[in-house]
């Protein structure tokens, strides 16, 4: 799977969780901020991310993460390592 296919779910996933148009989906968007997801629909979102790419992410990790670039990288690197 490439990075634009990861990065394709990923929108996807935000968009079935938050509501949000998957479009409106860019590189710097602040997920907390812009986004106004809160803990229970980002618990939701990884849950959906860990189900869809067979991965475990680490929370250590998941809190420093800020922006859909953020994210989309961390997942990449976790598919990567699989």
């Amino acid at each position: 799977m490439n990075r634009n296919e990861i990065r394709n779910v990923i929108k996807e996933i935000i968009s079935n969780v938050s509501g949000i148009d998957a479009k409106e989906l860019e590189s710097g968007l602040k997920l907390r901020e812009e986004l106004m997801l809160d803990s229970l629909k980002e618990m939701e979102i990884a849950a959906r991310t860990e189900l869809h790419f067979g991965i475990s992410l680490d929370e250590e990790l998941l809190i420093h993460v800020r922006t859909f670039d953020d994210y989309c990288g961390l997942i990449e690197k976790a598919v990567e390592s699989k």
